[in-house]
């Protein structure tokens, strides 16, 4: 909870802050309000479902599907706005996504070795 509430309630202050000293006029359709709701609803949704996945079960084991962020943002820039990374944009999300499941796995194998002697102190 204190992983959603803080830094939702410090952005909310630090831009209400702001708005009387902005003069712009907008207006939007009740379809794009509609569509901003749900995106923030759909958001917090996912926020709360990370944070009960990580109370049941250990780090290493959810890790890996956090990398599936950057899988489905790179579609979604790709589909919505028709962008695609550059290559070193590539590079990073392989280099990111690798050294996390290269880490993973080495926990994991680290996890299953029997406990060591604990040192012995005079």
């Amino acid at each position: 909870m204190v992983l959603l509430f803080f830094p939702a309630l410090v952005g909310t202050l630090l831009m209400s802050a702001l708005v009387p000293f902005l003069h712009y006029n907008t207006w939007f359709p009740a379809a794009d309000i509609a569509m901003f709701v749900a995106i923030g609803a759909i958001g917090t949704l996912g926020h709360f479902l990370f944070i009960l996945a990580f109370q049941r079960a250990s780090v290493s084991a959810i890790a890996p599907f956090t990398y599936m962020q950057l899988l489905w943002s790179t579609l979604a820039g790709w589909v919505v706005f028709e962008t695609f990374p550059d290559g070193w944009t590539l590079a990073g999300i392989v280099t990111i996504a690798g050294s996390g499941v290269v880490l993973t796995w080495y926990e994991r194998w680290r996890a299953s070795l029997p406990p060591s002697e604990p040192a012995a102190v005079d």
